[in-house]
């Protein structure tokens, strides 16, 4: 009995080892852009609701289908389903996993540290560059925002409101709209 007992807490030791090393093998990427998560699900439409992920967040990249991507927040262990919704964002699911994630951290030494503040919480301020303004709210919807050359950038912070983002002629936020 003593030998039956011995072996089964062997044998769970193992298998919890085994998975702990299957978990760790899948690749880490990291967020390039800020983006926000509702019950486990963030929708390509990018509600600025939710859960934030900062940029710079590492992730364990899971699966993908032609729809969705399943990712693992490293700090939590959160599964995130990454749900394209290809009329809204106008990209495949592959170009959405391009533009979200890369397997090196995104290089912000050269933003002022008073942007970096505002970029790390998801605000977007009056001088913000595109860049700066995709690294805190991520990419707008595509059927809003067809072209990223725009003036304007219309995001979803629910099914019903917007927030526009208007930028001057040098790429620079000019005002925004509630």
């Amino acid at each position: 009995m003593k030998n039956r007992i011995t072996g089964f807490i062997i044998l769970a030791f193992c298998l919890s080892l085994m998975s702990a090393c299957h978990r760790g093998s899948q690749p880490v990427y990291y967020a390039k852009v800020g983006f926000y998560f509702e019950k486990g699900r963030h929708l390509t439409t990018n509600y600025q609701r939710g859960i934030r992920v900062n940029v710079n967040t590492p992730v364990r990249y899971l699966e993908m289908g032609k729809t969705h991507l399943n990712i693992q927040l490293v700090t939590t262990g959160e599964v995130v389903t990454i749900q394209n919704v290809p009329k809204y964002s106008r990209r495949s699911m592959r170009e959405v996993f391009g533009l979200m994630f890369s397997p090196e951290q995104v290089d912000m030494s050269q933003i002022p540290n008073n942007l970096l503040a505002d970029i790390k919480s998801g605000r977007i301020r009056q001088g913000m560059t595109r860049d700066d303004v995709l690294l805190s709210m991520g990419y707008p919807p595509g059927h809003k925002t067809p072209d990223l050359g725009l003036n304007t950038w219309i995001y979803w912070q629910s099914k019903v409101n917007t927030l526009e983002v208007h930028f001057d002629e040098s790429g620079r936020v000019d005002w925004i709209q509630d």
